[in-house]
């Protein structure tokens, strides 16, 4: 499978079907090779320690069950770096406001597709993922 991806983006970027052929092409098979990579064990539970209220404490277990039971079981496909479950438990650990940190986990949630149009965001050199940090 994986070699199949591999000569399908070469075709592509031999009929010219990809504009900036190159940078893509290594960009899109350091993607594919990152999906059959093993992830590294996180210890999560250094975001139940940081709860200061009940929204918090919440919220952090359900991540650590999401991490630690379900999404343990997939490839690891987001497009971005931090991943969106880890970006959302960080906006609710960092947002002053609940409700903020709501609306950004949505957006979130709303651009995180394989679509994601390249030169919107900067490319993570290690994972070789789009980089989008929270801001405050």
């Amino acid at each position: 499978m994986k070699n199949f991806l591999i000569l399908a983006l070469i075709l592509l970027s031999i009929l010219g079907l990809v504009n900036d052929c190159n940078a893509q092409l290594t960009s899109y098979m350091h993607r594919v090779d990152s999906l059959f990579q093993p992830s590294e064990k996180v210890n999560y539970s250094v975001f139940a320690k940081k709860n200061k209220n009940e929204i918090e404490s919440t919220f952090s277990t359900m991540f650590i069950i999401y991490k630690n039971f379900i999404s343990s079981q997939d490839i690891d496909a987001c497009v971005f770096q931090p991943s969106c479950s880890v970006y959302a438990i960080e906006c609710i650990h960092h947002e002053k406001s609940k409700i903020t940190a709501f609306l950004k986990i949505s957006d979130r949630l709303m651009r995180c597709h394989p679509l994601v149009s390249l030169g919107t965001y900067k490319i993570d050199e290690e994972t070789g993922k789009f980089f989008d940090p929270i801001e405050n």
